[in-house]
């Protein structure tokens, strides 16, 4: 009957541990948000001198005035010198 309630005993004692013991587990990355994230239709340009394919640049930095962003308009009356 003493062992039994030792074996009990330890195994109440040792139950509160159970979180403790094992690998933890590993958040998931959140993604990261790129300046391409916005929904754009089929036809869609975005000029970038000597570039082949803007969509999938992400080396060049787009910030200030040369951030992309979806408008319903046309290229034209942006504010630049020339118009191409």
């Amino acid at each position: 009957m003493r062992t039994l309630a030792m074996l009990l005993t330890a195994m109440m004692l040792t139950l509160p541990l159970a979180g403790c013991l094992g690998a933890e587990e590993e958040a998931p990355e959140a993604p990261t948000s790129t300046v391409w994230d916005f929904e754009r239709p089929e036809l869609t340009w975005y000029h970038l001198p000597d570039a082949v394919d803007a969509w999938g640049n992400d080396s060049m930095v787009f910030e200030g005035r040369n951030a992309p962003f979806h408008a319903m308009g046309t290229y034209y009356g942006i504010g630049m010198s020339t118009f191409e």
